[in-house]
């Protein structure tokens, strides 16, 4: 399979769609991109705020976790009803959910098990799984995906030799994971569309922070002071990447390959 020539475009015009869009999504989009803006305002204005002072907010990071897990529930809902609305206008009900559509689904219960719960493997899993999709939305490869995957769980067993870190189930699929992203990340940038392209480049930061953030678990004796200071905003950062990378996938959940 290979990329529409619609898919091919600048960066500068990665909110551009493909051609055949409901004029309902359309006339929503604008509504879509205010209200996730605004939450994003929201959430960095109450993350703000706290790291300022956090002995006033101390219940602030609860909140913060239930307006992140809604903002990102609004993006699937939102890409839910894009392509319904136009399986509605093609009238070809027997198609299936678009692959991005799928891969907010597994977004959405990857985040339930990493924010409301300590089953961290569950979610990583669901990561994979969205990992898969975004492969499978590209047509790339599936032996240089997985070979990408395996190749950094290797890395990291290789790691845990000569460094106190833990080669346990969930450090390795978490190292699958990321090895699955970078692949897609190249394949993008070779192959796929801009906007998809900065989408898995803003995931990358997320989950570089999410790894940064793991700093805390080890020993701070040796750190300099401005990587501490940078560890210890990681939660917030780490947000600050991810939800532009989730609003632009469902922005553009009629995107297809042909």
């Amino acid at each position: 399979m290979k990329l529409s020539s619609m898919s091919r475009f600048p960066l500068p015009g990665f909110f551009s769609h493909t051609q055949k869009q409901s004029s309902l999504f359309s006339s929503l989009r604008p509504a879509f991109y205010f209200l996730e803006v605004a939450f994003y305002c929201v959430i960095a204005w109450f993350s703000i705020r706290f790291v300022l002072d956090r002995a006033s907010f101390p219940y602030l990071p609860q909140a913060l976790s239930y307006l992140r897990y809604a903002s990102i529930l609004f993006c699937f809902s939102y890409a839910l009803m894009a392509s319904e609305t136009k399986k509605r206008k093609e009238n070809a009900y027997e198609k299936a959910t678009p692959l991005l559509t799928q891969a907010l689904f597994f977004t959405v219960c990857a985040d339930y098990f990493l924010i409301f719960s300590n089953y961290y493997l569950p979610g990583i899993l669901f990561f994979i799984l969205v990992q898969n999709t975004y492969r499978r939305f590209l047509s790339a490869p599936f032996a240089y995906w997985f070979c990408s995957g395996s190749a950094m769980m290797g890395i990291l067993l290789l790691a845990s030799r000569f460094f106190p870190i833990a080669f346990d189930f969930v450090n390795a699929f978490s190292a699958f994971y990321g090895g699955c992203l970078l692949a897609n990340l190249l394949y993008s940038a070779k192959k796929g569309p801009g906007w998809f392209t900065l989408s898995l480049t803003l995931l990358l930061l997320c989950d570089f922070h999410v790894a940064l953030g793991h700093l805390f678990f080890y020993p701070s004796a040796l750190y300099p002071s401005w990587l501490i200071t940078w560890t210890s905003l990681t939660p917030f950062l780490i947000w600050g990447f991810y939800l532009p990378a989730q609003i632009l996938l469902a922005a553009h959940a009629d995107a297809q390959l042909t």
